[in-house]
């Protein structure tokens, strides 16, 4: 049975660029002129054996596999500080181990 890393598109506005490393696909995300990523980005996306053909951001805390958003430079800095519930949101799709109920207080 061959494995096989499933698709991933950019976000609207975002640029992927991948490169495949013998058995992975190695992934970066970056918007296009005028627009900031919503999230800071993982460094790379990866995918392949070490991962088990499942992309390193798609988390029980992130199962629709959802990657950070380009948004206009001027709707960026419109909007407003990002709460403590999103910073724990962040937490736990990065790291996996801030607990919800400790971090929304």
């Amino acid at each position: 049975v061959i494995s096989v890393c499933s698709e991933i598109t950019p976000p609207e506005n975002g640029v992927l660029n991948c490169t495949n490393t013998y058995d992975t696909l190695v992934c970066t995300l970056s918007c296009e002129e005028g627009y900031d990523l919503d999230l800071i980005p993982f460094e790379e996306y990866t995918c392949g054996p070490a991962t088990f053909h499942a992309w390193n951001f798609e988390t029980d805390f992130n199962p629709e596999r959802r990657l950070p958003n380009c948004m206009g430079k001027k709707e960026r800095f419109e909007q407003s500080a990002l709460s403590l519930q999103h910073v724990c949101l962040y937490i736990m799709f990065r790291t996996e181990h801030c607990r919800f109920t400790k971090c929304v207080g």
